[in-house]
């Protein structure tokens, strides 16, 4: 077997999902990160991922697409993801997302299952937005802040969320007001930035919908 090179980034400290996972959860260390990065290449990582999945698969696993229970008890998801998140691939809550309409609709149309999932699950990916948090980096990107009343009056008023309402937390436009799409439509702004549509855009889509092929079995 041919191994790929060795990985020559570092795994970002404190960051459970770089080297403390590896050295706290797989490891089994009380330490929060790997001492280095030496002879670790990238089926070292692919292991580490397949370990990770097998070992915490009833507490920490979310790759499981039949979502039947909570559907049929009346429950309503708002499932949102910064589109420059570091940490975990956002492409994975867009793969997430479409193994849900697919297991849950089979036999339907792609529109036909996108109308009966957005009914009551929608995903809203947040332009320029960090791992759970608004990004230092484009500072007047939006972040969702009231998502808790955004729900409550979905599931207490009907009020659907078209799209998730969101503030600039920093940077020149620090405390305006924008709104997130749900996907699959994404942002499109006009008038000189003035005004934002969502749109179709097969493109746009096509970015976030790649294969994920280092490993047999679904792990987002």
């Amino acid at each position: 077997m041919t191994l790929e090179p060795p990985i020559t980034q570092p795994l970002r400290r404190g960051n459970c999902s770089g080297g403390e996972w590896v050295s706290r959860f797989l490891d089994l260390k009380d330490e929060d990160n790997i001492s280095s990065l030496d002879n670790v290449t990238y089926d070292t990582l692919v292991n580490w991922m397949k370990e990770g999945m097998t070992r915490y698969m009833d507490s920490l696993q979310t790759t499981i697409p039949d979502l039947t229970t909570s559907q049929e008890n009346g429950g309503k998801i708002i499932h949102y993801h910064g589109e420059q998140d570091s940490s975990i691939l956002t492409g994975s809550s867009v793969h997430y997302y479409d193994s849900v309409r697919q297991t849950m609709y089979p036999g339907k149309s792609y529109n036909e299952s996108k109308t009966e999932l957005k009914e009551w699950y929608r995903l809203f990916l947040v332009p320029g937005a960090a791992h759970c948090a608004a990004n230092s980096a484009q500072p007047n990107g939006p972040f969702p802040q009231t998502n808790f009343e955004v729900m409550t009056r979905w599931v207490e008023e009907g009020i659907v969320p078209t799209t998730l309402n969101a503030t600039m937390l920093q940077g020149d436009n620090k405390g305006n007001n924008q709104q997130v799409c749900a996907w699959p439509l994404r942002p499109y702004w006009k008038d000189s930035g003035d005004t934002l549509t969502c749109e179709y855009d097969q493109a746009s889509i096509d970015n976030f919908t790649y294969t994920f092929d280092a490993y047999k079995v679904p792990l987002y």
